[in-house]
């Protein structure tokens, strides 16, 4: 009896850990001004600039599954940034290419991409940095964004064609089977930049008119109370 009930407990053990196992990738931002965002919502003065700012993918790994990031190089990416909504913008999309060769767009565009040949051809692809248990990061590349002057602005980055293929290594050629395979995900970037409402000079100065004035109110008003007294 002692001997069914540890097995049950085992096996209940081994089930719950691979319930929670999972390989989960999503791609993030992270500048001095923005610190690390993904799918957040930020609120900026009119026309801020940020720069610059770095795209990168993060794989997350928990319970008993395995990343592949650890041993395997990144071989190629395709990815599409946008902004949409309001007059916010970014520019100076740069691709990473350290590891091999990086393929920026063309002015206005917003497709970047990279690729490597091999370790054989001088082109070992892009090493992943482990920055806590379970967790790395990759760069993939930089831009500028540039907060809209009113309302709010959305930039995405997103894979260029919504396929497997557009992020993987030599020897996985899409992150995303790996992910679905293990009950994980692949998040998209995204961060949206709201303008603050800044007063017009002449509201200040009236607002600021307005309060000497009450100020030099309320004390005559004292004043005439005290002689009254």
């Amino acid at each position: 009896m002692k001997r069914t009930c540890l097995l049950v407990f085992l096996l209940f053990v081994g089930l719950t850990a691979s319930a929670n196992a999972a390989v989960t990738y999503e791609l993030f931002f992270r500048s001095p001004g923005l610190t690390e965002q993904n799918n957040a919502f930020v609120l900026t003065m009119p026309g801020e600039r940020f720069t610059p700012v770095d795209i990168l993918i993060r794989e997350i790994t928990t319970g008993t599954d395995v990343g592949v990031l650890a041993t395997e190089n990144i071989s190629s990416f395709n990815f599409s940034a946008s902004a949409t909504g309001g007059d916010g913008f970014f520019d100076s999309l740069v691709a990473d290419g350290s590891g091999g060769f990086g393929t920026n767009p063309q002015p206005g565009g917003g497709t970047f991409s990279f690729f490597a040949f091999g370790p054989g051809f001088g082109s070992p692809g892009k090493a992943s940095t482990l920055v806590s248990p379970g967790v790395r990061e990759v760069r993939l590349g930089t831009f500028n964004l540039i907060a809209p002057t009113i309302g709010s602005t959305t930039f995405d980055v997103v894979r260029g064609n919504n396929d497997p293929g557009d992020i993987g290594t030599f020897q996985t050629p899409g992150l995303s089977n790996v992910s679905d395979a293990t009950g994980g995900f692949f998040r998209e970037g995204r961060i949206t930049l709201t303008a603050i409402a800044v007063p017009e000079p002449s509201s200040v100065i009236l607002l600021g008119m307005a309060t000497v004035l009450g100020c030099v109110w309320r004390r005559r008003r004292s004043s005439g109370r005290s002689i009254a007294a």
